[in-house]
């Protein structure tokens, strides 16, 4: 509107005027003008189909979601000359909706075609996702020359970026079963260091997880491969105290709150409450916890 309120005015004064000149002045500027606008505006169409666009990703798990529902119901012709990622969507697929054959059809395809570390790493999460079953026995035992290999992979895998709790235990489940594998080929002192603090990850994601039944036995393969270790020690009363056992944690509690954790400015105290504060964060507590914390905030 501003446009043509110029252009009106410009008119006007050469109609007082009437000079010819003026008029041409007049013209030319309004041609410009009215070429701005109509820029102006084509910009914002072109802006408004560009938001209508679907974006590359949208547009690829379309086309992977028609493909899955056209061929579904045979693997190999799914299959077929698809990426390694691609796959692994559909199998994906095929545990959302419980067709386990032909999820398990698909990653015996994925193992022959694909047999990399990280894929195997990925198929491990997702079907545990799905079935609770992590598949280690055939992802990564089963291949016992590449145990060395599998061993190193997951030791350069960032855990406090995986997705989930779940994930986490996970990770720490195969890994344990890589650490035994390994050490019974290859016993050493150093390896066994970590494989106490990978058990204690284990029992720690396990308490997370609230998967109890087999924590004890963790924490005991912590403190076997790595008597030293104050971390199973810290767990340990958590498990009886999960467990409802009351009396037996908190003998433990008082015996080991006072002493030193991780430096002398760090006790067990510290490290209790620290767990108490993660484990409230997911969900975890109850009454006795409740209690065990005001003992320990008594001075």
């Amino acid at each position: 509107m501003a446009y043509h309120l110029i252009i009106n005015q410009f008119i006007q004064i050469s109609k007082l005027n009437n000079h010819i000149i003026m008029k041409s002045i007049v013209k030319i500027i309004a041609v410009i003008l009215l070429a701005g606008v109509a820029s102006i505006t084509a910009k914002a169409q072109s802006t408004k189909q560009e938001s209508a666009v679907p974006t590359t990703h949208t547009m690829q798990t379309d086309t992977l979601k028609n493909q899955f529902n056209r061929n579904k119901s045979n693997t190999v012709r799914l299959a077929s000359r698809q990426t390694a990622a691609a796959l692994l969507t559909y199998y994906e697929w095929y545990l959302q909706e419980k067709d386990w054959n032909r999820a398990d059809t698909l990653l015996n395809t994925m193992l022959r075609t694909t047999n990399t570390v990280s894929m195997k790493y990925q198929l491990s999460l997702v079907a545990y996702k799905y079935t609770g079953d992590t598949k280690r026995e055939l992802l990564f035992l089963k291949d016992t020359g590449k145990v060395t290999e599998y061993r190193s992979y997951f030791s350069t895998v960032k855990v406090s970026a995986l997705k989930s709790n779940a994930d986490k235990w996970v990770h720490y489940y195969n890994l344990v079963a890589l650490d035994s594998a390994y050490h019974q080929v290859s016993p050493d002192s150093l390896e066994q260091v970590k494989m106490a603090k990978h058990y204690n990850s284990l029992a720690w994601n396990s308490i997370l997880n609230q998967k109890l039944d087999h924590v004890g036995y963790y924490l005991d393969q912590s403190m076997k491969y790595d008597p030293k270790s104050k971390d199973p020690y810290a767990n340990r009363p958590l498990l009886l105290l999960l467990q409802g056992k009351y009396q037996e944690a908190e003998k433990l509690y008082i015996k080991y709150k006072d002493q030193p954790f991780d430096g002398p400015d760090f006790s067990f105290k510290d490290e209790f409450l620290v767990d108490f504060k993660e484990l409230a964060a997911v969900g975890v507590t109850n009454k006795d916890i409740t209690r065990i914390t005001e003992l320990l905030n008594k001075k």
